[in-house]
């Protein structure tokens, strides 16, 4: 009933699995993975079972752990007998030889229109690109044995043979260079033996592996769409050509298909690229003979020998000449284009698959910025967060125990604190609870929104009391909560930190507390650390740094319409979440202090940054005085202005139409008035997008001195964006309070 591979027991007959057999035992006559019908019993199809994540409950202890209750969870990954792809399947271990400058310049270009870069502007896309194709080969699959080639800098010994080889192929681009180091990192990060062999090519490398590994007993697949690697096709040596990164379109390329592309088997392709030459490599071959004239040759006299030959009794006169006065180098061509495999390896790295480097592929993926690919990393069996001790504070005396500790953290460098709110304005946001943590793996939750409350009173008159802003009103429970942390919150000798402690600040001054002390900042540290990055939140720096995948918010608040506040949440999912966000807070303080010194940049983080934060926290608290009346009687006149710069508009182009359309704009400047007639030049190309002409606001500059209407428009946009970005928006940031 299940896949052999998977089962406790085998069917009648088998004793083993059937891979592990020299013989098959009596009705297996083929490895079940491969079996077009499972075997009597077998229904279960393995490619389901391997693609859907099977989950389990998972059992943790009441108040740790990263869930409590019956929350599920991915089983562990292992790594089973890898399940070959109908496309390689085969009863011989495979190995893959991947072309690695290939894939690299295959993947630089399919993203030329639309390039990758990382936050320092730098281009990624061939990394990326290129992992595609790695993750194609790996997931789809699953090689016994893998390995990556790549060409090494500086000539090779065909370069000693012929100088002028591969001398008309233009330099490396060079936004590609740096990108070669990034995919060795990724390469070998994943596991994945890299190979790079001094004074010989891929190719040759390639080549030999390929001789040594067929005569060892394994199916090869060259990873490759080059036509030269077909002289190396044999039964067990085939190419596997990726056709566009990310797509699962390939091409296999066995004797067949060779013979389909150049007319002769695959031993004799030598013979034909020897005398038709290769431009891009710069082979010369013999002047005259193109791929047709080339295989017939090979195909009549047996061989570019033979052909060479029978090239004085030919009777095309040119082409005997050529066969004769070039004979030399055809000779040399052949010799260039031949794949050598006899290369000395010397020490090789394992092609079976590593365990990949979770933290060196953690760092190259924020480094170039490919949030994605971080947050699919596995980080192996190993949860940061399986053991923590989460407290939900529901009573005076454990609120009273938390608060007498925290009196005490000052010699342990002070405690992480977070707020749970109703919004993301400070100024506005009502408070759900308060998180504070000061160990790895320990942090409690103090809700102010318990009910029963957790100091006494009616939920029911608490609720009909409302607030000021139309939400429930504040539990009984805010008060008496705050006042008794007060005392750890303002005490200046006690150190704080948290994440955008700005906004933790001002919700609190805003319910009476003002916190005092030493300030760490984790998000402003990251940014003194590593300013390029454009990863400073805690979800994105936890997973980051930390390897931790964090709760999102959006798990417990919801998304769009159906959003609602925290404080309608149950107070033991927002605990657990609180916990985690200051627990994760305190390991990221941990890692950041040190970081800050050996970056150089703890002066200007503590001497600068810290001391500056409480004053924006003033600055920001305090506002700005906003006339609204006098915003209001402004509106009015620029509306007025819009309204009547509109009309002339309309006028002048003798039509009334959407301005704000920069399609229409374009139809009537450049086709009805023809403006760019008038200005003495052709008519502008349409944009990229095929969608209009450019009406930006250096091309109406450049036409408003030949008609009034791009002025016009120009300060119907100007008044537009006055109106509608400032006047009309700063009074809805005024504070109801």
């Amino acid at each position: 009933t299940r896949h052999p591979c998977y089962m406790g027991a085998f069917p009648p007959g088998v004793t083993q699995h059937p891979s592990s057999m020299d013989a098959f035992p009596p009705g297996v006559t083929r490895h079940p993975c491969h079996m077009d019908a499972f075997l009597p019993g077998v229904i279960v199809m393995v490619l389901v079972m391997v693609s859907v994540p099977l989950r389990v409950p998972v059992p943790v202890d009441r108040g740790r752990g990263r869930g409590s209750g019956d929350r599920t969870g991915p089983l562990p990954r292992h790594n089973p007998l890898p399940m070959a792809s109908p496309l390689t399947a085969s009863d011989r271990p495979r190995l893959f030889l991947l072309d690695g400058m290939a894939l690299a310049y295959r993947a630089h270009f399919a993203f030329l229109r639309s390039p990758l870069t990382n936050s320092q502007g730098v281009l990624t896309s061939a990394v990326y690109g290129f992992l595609l194709a790695l993750d194609r080969i790996i997931d789809k699959e699953a090689p016994e044995e893998i390995a990556v080639v790549f060409d090494p800098p500086g000539p090779t010994f065909r370069h000693e043979r012929y100088p002028e080889y591969k001398a008309t192929r233009e330099k490396m681009p060079d936004e590609m260079v740096p990108q070669l180091a990034w995919i060795r990192r990724a390469v070998e990060g994943l596991g994945v033996a890299f190979v790079c062999i001094e004074g010989y090519e891929a190719d040759d490398v390639i080549g030999t592996m390929a001789v040594q590994g067929e005569a060892a007993g394994k199916d090869v697949w060259i990873v490759s769409g080059d036509k030269d690697m077909m002289q190396l096709v044999t039964d067990h040596v085939r190419l596997f050509n990726v056709m566009k990164p990310g797509q699962d379109a390939v091409a296999l390329i066995g004797i067949e298909e060779t013979k389909e592309k150049f007319g002769v088997p695959p031993e004799k392709v030598i013979d034909v690229l020897g005398l038709m030459g290769d431009t891009s490599d710069n082979v010369p071959g013999v002047p005259g003979v193109g791929p047709k004239r080339a295989t017939a040759l090979v195909t009549e006299h047996g061989s570019l020998e033979g052909a060479l030959e029978a090239g004085p009794g030919l009777k095309q006169k040119k082409l005997s000449e050529n066969l004769v006065t070039y004979a030399d180098q055809a000779r040399l061509s052949k010799e260039l284009v031949t794949i050598e495999t006899a290369v000395e390896l010397g020490e090789v790295p394992p092609l079976q698959r590593q365990p990949p480097d979770i933290q060196a592929m953690r760092d190259l993926y924020v480094e170039l910025d490919f949030k994605g690919r971080l947050e699919r990393l596995d980080g192996g069996d190993e949860d940061p967060l399986a053991d923590v001790e989460y407290v939900l504070v529901d009573t005076p005396k454990k609120l009273d125990e938390l608060v007498r500790t925290l009196n005490h953290t000052e010699r342990l460098g002070g405690f992480v604190f977070d707020t749970e709110t109703t919004g993301l304005d400070p100024h506005t946001a009502e408070l759900v609870g308060l998180s504070f943590a000061w160990f790895e793996g320990v942090a409690w939750y103090v809700p102010v929104n318990l009910e029963p409350p957790m100091f006494g009173g009616e939920a029911e008159t608490v609720a009909a009391e409302g607030s000021l802003f139309g939400e429930p009103g504040p539990s009984p429970d805010l008060q008496p909560v705050l006042d008794r942390l007060r005392g750890p919150l303002e005490n200046a000798a006690i150190p704080k930190a948290g994440q955008n402690l700005k906004y933790d600040i001002h919700v609190l001054r805003q319910h009476g507390v003002d916190v005092q002390g030493a300030l760490f900042d984790t998000m402003v540290a990251s940014f003194c650390i590593d300013p390029g990055s454009r990863i400073h939140n805690l979800d994105g720096m936890a997973l980051a740094r930390l390897g931790i995948k964090k709760i999102p918010t959006s798990d417990l608040i919801g998304k769009g319409k159906n959003e609602i506040t925290m404080r309608e949440v149950p107070v033991e999912k927002v605990s657990h979440y609180a916990c985690e966000d200051a627990d994760v807070t305190h390991r990221l303080r941990a890692l950041f202090g040190p970081e800050l010194a050996e970056r150089e940049v703890d002066r200007v983080f503590y001497d600068v940054e810290m001391p500056l934060l409480p004053v924006l926290v003033r600055m920001e608290g305090h506002g700005i005085r906003l006339d609204v009346s006098q915003l209001e009687t402004m509106a009015e006149k620029l509306a007025a202005d819009i309204e009547q710069t509109e009309t002339r508009i309309h006028e002048l182009a003798g039509e009334t139409f959407n301005i704000r359309s920069t399609a229409v704009l374009g139809r009537i400047l450049f086709e009805d008035l023809k403006l760019h007639e008038k200005a003495g030049r052709k008519r502008p190309k349409r944009t990229s997008k095929g969608t209009g002409y450019a009406t930006n606001e250096s091309t109406l500059r450049d036409l408003e001195r030949f008609h009034e209407m791009p002025g016009l428009v120009l300060h119907y946009r100007q008044m537009s964006k006055l109106k509608s970005t400032y006047v009309d928006t700063l009074p809805t940031y005024v504070n109801a309070k």
